[in-house]
């Protein structure tokens, strides 16, 4: 299997699968040729058939001894580390890629995934895809990520000339877990002075080796002034900026009103029920199997396609079909660490088919065409609803067998292709779907009036109503002199994760509460005062409210740690024993005295 795996990998690197799109158009040819196999991986069959899953397969075997010996023997990795230098070929790398990173436990994936992200002979698409896998396979907790995942992040940052938001973002998500955390300190990635960093940053406070990680690089101390300001303010910059931002986000969830302004938007997303993606990445779909990590892992999984028709109202150019390269971006996905409202209203992903290089004459718009659009799973038409309708392959035994009107009619109708010989090849028992059989999506001509700008040479049409959101790109004609042109270059299809959850707004890290976490944290906080310091800016009535709410939050966030609940308890004695600074306006005295009222208050109570 290994041997013949490779084989087709070699035969589409080295320019024979061109000879397999021209007998997927039409054109008959033996089983024997040698063209036949290389059929087994083309763009179609990637995504209507089995053939994807040779690659699960693979990951399967991969994750044992036996397997790990018999791939390393064969010149298998080789082969699939020249898919992603071929543009054309990105879909295939793509398929393997997902399905090796959820079943290999970094076997094959951790080495695709580090020489893709950073190599330059890859396109951007491909390497942005990795980011969105890798995502994935942290939320899914994917066996051993934690000793080859957060190594393939870090090295991104040091070799990777795309932007970093996401790839901080990605390692932000990765550190809410003690042993990733601890994984990322281990490494010691450059972080200090890169935008977004700085919340990543103030997770490394919850362990003693990122404490001392982030005073050897000159960051604590200043980090500390933002936060806790001069003197004995309590208040820096920083603690004034979180309340700003949680307040905020907390205000714009229970502002329904803004939250129904901010869904009016053109494009009605297809919804997807987070049971169906346990069943699509093969879990079991069960309330314990709903984890969060199902999300992405079965959306990336499926086999998406789409089918895409020019037609003309005037009849003067023939109708084409387009052949599209398809797979789901979830890179503007909202991270779990975010303090934006987390609902299923904004919990968007896109599936994208880009019109592949063969169609690049093909795909010209005139204007008279109209753009059809239809979305699917495999074999099965996707409604707009988000249902998807399934229908059953006939073996050659059933097909012999005309079924009963009654049987027919309960059926759906379909239509055969052509009955085959023997020797053809699997394609023989797959079925053509009618049109009426699909949820159709249409760009009309007056429709591309109303221009969303993209780039220079691109804008993005909207249609209300539907999830679809289509790409154009104009073309200057210096050949026959017509002026601008305009070509078909993307199809995305908006769908809405459904988890049923209740509207919530996460509230990131603080730095009191990460510092708080350890004993070294606790010895800093105490030798500066700073319990003392929130608890006088919050009992200080000629304080602005914002700076003593920015201290509420600091002192909440310090107490949610057994260590950090202490020291505001000696902080809180400590003014008791002084009369001048008794929030209450009474003497120590009056109040009962320091020690008696502490052996009066209950375990986490006083304050």
């Amino acid at each position: 299997v290994f041997s013949e795996l490779g084989r087709e990998l070699e035969l589409l690197v080295t320019g024979v699968a061109p000879m397999a799109q021209s007998r997927r158009r039409g054109a008959s040819t033996p089983v024997n040729n040698s063209t036949h196999s290389t059929a087994v991986f083309d763009t179609s069959n990637v995504s209507q058939s089995m053939a994807r899953e040779y690659f699960t397969l693979l990951g399967r075997l991969s994750a044992t001894e036996a397997g790990q010996d018999l791939i390393t023997s064969t010149q298998l990795f080789q082969q699939l580390s020249t898919l992603g230098h071929h543009q054309h070929l990105d879909y295939l790398s793509r398929a393997a890629l997902t399905s090796l990173g959820f079943t290999d436990s970094g076997f094959i994936s951790r080495n695709l995934l580090q020489l893709w992200t950073t190599s330059g002979g890859c396109s951007k698409d491909l390497r942005l895809y990795s980011r969105t896998l890798l995502r994935a396979m942290l939320r899914a907790r994917v066996r051993d990520f934690d000793k080859w995942g957060i190594d393939v992040m870090v090295t991104q940052l040091q070799f990777d000339d795309m932007p970093v938001s996401s790839l901080v973002s990605m390692l932000e998500e990765a550190s809410q877990d003690r042993a990733y955390l601890a994984a990322l300190v281990h490494k010691r990635p450059e972080l200090k002075g890169r935008p977004g960093a700085d919340s990543l940053l103030v997770r490394f406070l919850a362990l003693p080796e990122g404490l001392e990680y982030l005073q050897q690089i000159g960051w604590f101390e200043q980090a500390l002034q933002r936060w806790t300001g001069d003197g004995e303010g309590g208040s820096g910059p920083e603690l004034t900026a979180y309340a700003q931002k949680v307040e905020a986000g907390l205000a714009k969830a229970l502002n329904q009103s803004q939250q129904r302004q901010q869904q009016q938007v053109p494009v009605r997303p297809i919804p997807v029920s987070m049971r169906v993606l346990g069943s699509l990445a093969g879990r079991g779909q069960g309330p314990a199997e709903l984890d969060i990590g199902l999300e992405l892992e079965g959306l990336l999984r499926a086999p998406w396609s789409m089918e895409v028709k020019l037609t003309s109202s005037s009849g003067q150019e023939a109708d084409k079909s387009l052949s599209l390269d398809c797979y789901l971006d979830a890179s503007e996905l909202q991270s779990h660490t975010s303090c934006e409202v987390s609902c299923d209203a904004n919990r968007l992903v896109k599936v994208r088919g880009v019109v592949l290089p063969s169609a690049a004459l093909e795909n010209r718009v005139f204007m008279d065409t109209s753009v059809h659009a239809s979305l699917s799973v495999g074999c099965c038409p996707v409604k707009k609803s988000g249902m998807a309708r399934v229908f059953r392959e006939l073996d050659p035994a059933r097909r012999a067998t005309s079924p009963t009107p009654h049987a027919m009619s309960r059926r759906p109708s379909v239509v055969e292709r052509p009955s085959m010989s023997v020797d053809d090849d699997f394609h023989s028992h797959t079925l053509l779907l009618q049109d009426q059989h699909r949820d159709w999506s249409v760009c009309k001509p007056f429709h591309r009036s109303t221009e969303i700008h993209v780039d220079d040479k691109r804008f993005a049409v909207e249609v209300a109503g539907e999830p679809v959101r289509w790409i154009f790109r104009r073309e200057r004609d210096t050949d026959q002199d017509e002026g601008v042109v305009l070509y078909l270059e993307e199809v995305q299809y908006v769908l809405r994760i459904e988890t049923h959850e209740p509207m919530f707004v996460g509230a990131p890290r603080h730095f009191m509460g990460e510092i708080t976490r350890t004993d070294e944290g606790c010895g800093v906080l105490r030798e500066r005062r700073v319990a003392a310091n929130l608890l006088t800016t919050i009992f200080d009535g000629s304080r602005d409210t914002l700076t003593r709410r920015a201290a509420l939050w600091a002192v909440g966030h310090m107490g949610s740690t057994e260590a950090g609940l202490l020291l505001l308890h000696e902080a809180w004695d400590e003014r008791r024993r002084d009369p001048g600074e008794d929030p209450a306006g009474h003497d120590a005295a009056a109040s009962g005295g320091g020690a008696q009222s502490r052996r009066r208050r209950p375990r986490g109570g006083g304050m």
